[in-house]
């Protein structure tokens, strides 16, 4: 098949989403749809570089413009190469475009040299592997894992007392990177660290074409401020629900929050039409509550000048 690569261009974002749909199955590591959009709508509000990383995604399209694949990182600019792949048997000409492509945009300078991790998709692993090897790619030991649960029924949300359920858009971008801060620097402070960025990410969270805020929930302590957060996702064509992100502010752990939450979120995605919730993480916490490892995708790397 001739395959062109072309730039972003306006409406490449619902297309490349309408993408990750279509090609979404158990035996992909394309993405989900909520880390697409938590690319654009978090991420680069955080580090605010929306235009700079649309400018970094390479498409590669069909004589019809129909995508094939897309290469991108996160917008986080750490080195990090995602494939996203059409179950196609792509030539060694194109996957080495592909590859040139990544190692020119989305390097990471580390001792002044340059370093690329792409991650290896499922669909396209035998033949992506021999061009890695070729270039002088080595696979790390890091793997990224998909968990699923699936939800077959309700399942009993208990609240721990004092706490109640709230929607997220009842409170303020700051006051949600308040929470966020302090969830994930482990922190009690009332100012945590990267507070600017943090709510610059909330501002542009709520603006994500997938975002729904009856499914962006959080748990409330008697001072009304954030305790606990989790945003669901829902994929109304696989019939899939996402998690991201969920936290819990450090004084509140271990009171069973963060799980009445999940629940709650697979409840409600069960009465959208949902069947299983998926998240990125391998943490024994949600194996504890009934996830299981669905994919893993391998880590490659290379330094190079």
């Amino acid at each position: 098949m001739n395959l062109k690569r072309r730039d972003f261009q306006p409406g490449d974002y619902e297309k490349i989403r309408n993408f990750l749909q279509e090609t979404y199955s158990q035996a992909s590591n394309n993405w989900t749809i909520e880390r697409w959009a938590w690319s654009r709508y978090s991420v680069c509000y955080w580090l605010d570089c929306v235009d700079k990383w649309l400018g970094t995604i390479g498409i590669w399209v069909d004589e019809t413009d129909r995508i094939c694949a897309v290469v991108s990182n996160e917008g986080n600019y750490n080195g990090s190469a995602y494939f996203q792949l059409r179950q196609l048997a792509y030539e060694d000409q194109q996957i080495h475009e592909m590859v040139d492509y990544a190692e020119k945009n989305l390097y990471a300078m580390k001792d002044k040299q340059k370093v690329l991790s792409p991650r290896l998709n499922k669909f396209g692993r035998t033949s992506f592997e021999k061009v890695f090897r070729q270039r002088g790619y080595l696979k790390s030991m890091e793997l990224e894992t998909d968990a699923t649960i699936f939800m077959e029924e309700d399942q009993p949300v208990v609240l721990a007392e004092g706490f109640t359920l709230d929607l997220a858009s009842s409170f303020t971008a700051e006051e949600r990177a308040q929470a966020h801060g302090r969830a994930f620097t482990d922190t009690d402070d009332e100012t945590p660290s990267l507070m600017e960025e943090r709510t610059r990410s909330f501002d542009g969270l709520i603006q994500a074409p997938d975002y729904e805020s009856s499914l962006d929930l959080c748990l409330v302590d008697e001072q009304g401020q954030i305790a606990s957060f989790a945003t669901f996702w829902f994929d109304s064509k696989n019939s899939i629900g996402s998690l991201e992100p969920l936290g819990t502010i450090l004084r509140y752990r271990r009171l069973g929050l963060a799980k009445a939450l999940v629940y709650e979120g697979m409840n409600r995605l069960r009465k959208l039409g949902a069947k299983k919730l998926h998240v990125g993480s391998n943490q024994d916490f949600y194996k504890d509550i009934g996830f299981s490892v669905e994919s893993q995708t391998e880590v490659w790397t290379k330094t190079f000048t």
